[in-house]
């Protein structure tokens, strides 16, 4: 814990656990400060959620002449709740090329 003009700061690190789901952790938090000025806060809870994206992949058709174009669209979603995958930088590539994806999860 660093300790500078009666700020508190502290950096700890965890890994977010493999299940998918929400989760919470309490902080109970206290100090003394040079000037010998004492704070509290006990229970603060945080919550944070661990979300892996599914992606799907569909063919306009199943059978090209040589030299046609292929399309290839899909849809990004959250899982487990099955969310779009929205206001999130995400990048598709599919051979070296990449996928235009729109502000709901779609790409094509």
């Amino acid at each position: 814990m660093h300790i500078g003009n009666s700020i508190w700061h502290t950096n700890e690190s965890f890994s977010a656990p493999s299940g998918l789901g929400e989760y919470s952790f309490l902080a109970n938090i206290s100090g003394t400060s040079n000037s010998a000025a004492y704070g509290s806060q006990n229970d603060n809870n945080y919550t944070f959620h661990v979300k892996n994206i599914s992606a799907s992949i569909n063919l306009d058709k199943s059978i090209y002449n040589p030299g046609e174009n292929i399309t290839v669209s899909g849809k990004a979603e959250l899982i487990p709740d099955w969310t779009n995958v929205t206001d999130n930088l995400m990048e598709f590539w599919l051979d070296e090329i990449q996928a235009n994806i729109t502000n709901m999860g779609d790409y094509i």
